[in-house]
């Protein structure tokens, strides 16, 4: 009686038995994601790409042409990203960049490994709009000690410097518009022609709010077209607002030179001239 008991318990021992290994089998097999091993190389990489990134090459010609229209050439194709460290999966970062006047989300680099030159893959998903051109594909990317650089099948490489940390829930553009406006624009300035324009004969363009403007009672923000490939402009303009309602909002050309800014009616008219307040802050080269 007692073997009969015992080989009937047997099924049941092994049907134990073997739920208790295909448990263990699943827990090593599906570990949860936040515990994940990271690559150290990476992280460190992670690290040196977080922020936002603009076209050195337009940087470098708004400088001497102190004109977004005049410097446009060097904004066609991708003219800025932002990486967020965050967007990494399976050592593929994805980034979010301003390609062609467009936000692109499509755009990734493989950072498992480098190919024989030394340059991570790269590439972006197929472009939805049809005027792109299959020669704007991104092949690859190179990390360096100043730039970060883009190799496409129509150009030789891109080259990026770094602008600031990644500002959560703001357009791409921003890059562009904020760069922009404080290489222009920024820090304080005199008038001699107070009437024209702002009706002071000091105002200051705030460096850290961009688009913000103070000291005069008629204006109190601003605006400039950079986004020149979408609006096709043919000159540089800024327009002039007063959140209070109280004055109207008025548009007008602009040309810089040195430190003195020319800000002409689109009609016919005076310019009011406006004389940069050189300061250890705001002393730009000569």
């Amino acid at each position: 009686m007692t073997q009969h008991v015992k080989y009937k318990a047997l099924p049941a021992i092994l049907i134990s038995c073997a739920c208790m290994l295909l448990l263990a089998c699943c827990h090593h097999t599906a570990p949860p994601a936040g515990q994940r091993t990271v690559n150290t190389a990476i992280s460190a990489i992670l690290r040196k790409l977080q922020g936002s990134w603009i076209s050195y090459e337009y940087t470098h010609s708004l400088a001497g042409s102190h004109s977004p229209y005049h410097s446009s050439a060097h904004i066609d194709g991708l003219l800025s990203f932002s990486a967020d460290s965050t967007r990494e999966s399976h050592d593929t970062l994805y980034l979010t960049g301003l390609l062609k006047g467009v936000e692109d989300n499509g755009i990734w680099i493989y950072l498992g490994k480098t190919d024989s030159t030394g340059r991570y893959y790269a590439g972006q998903r197929k472009a939805t709009d049809s005027e792109t051109a299959a020669s704007d594909n991104i092949t690859g990317a190179r990390i360096d000690s100043a730039f970060m650089t883009f190799y496409t099948l129509g150009s030789d490489s891109i080259r990026f410097s770094y602008f600031d940390a990644v500002y959560k829930g703001r357009p791409i553009d921003y890059v562009l518009r904020h760069y922009t406006t404080q290489a222009l624009f920024k820090g304080a300035y005199t008038t001699v022609d107070p009437a024209l324009i702002f009706g002071s004969s000091q105002i200051i363009f705030d460096p850290v709010n961009t688009g913000r403007l103070a000291g005069s009672p008629t204006y109190d923000s601003f605006d400039i077209n950079t986004d020149i490939l979408a609006q096709k402009d043919t000159l540089d303009y800024m327009e002039f607002f007063d959140t209070h309602g109280v004055s109207e909002s008025h548009s007008y050309s602009y040309r810089i030179k040195d430190n003195m800014i020319r800000i002409y009616p689109l009609g016919e008219g005076p310019p009011c001239r406006l004389t940069r307040v050189m300061t250890d802050t705001t002393k730009i080269e000569e």
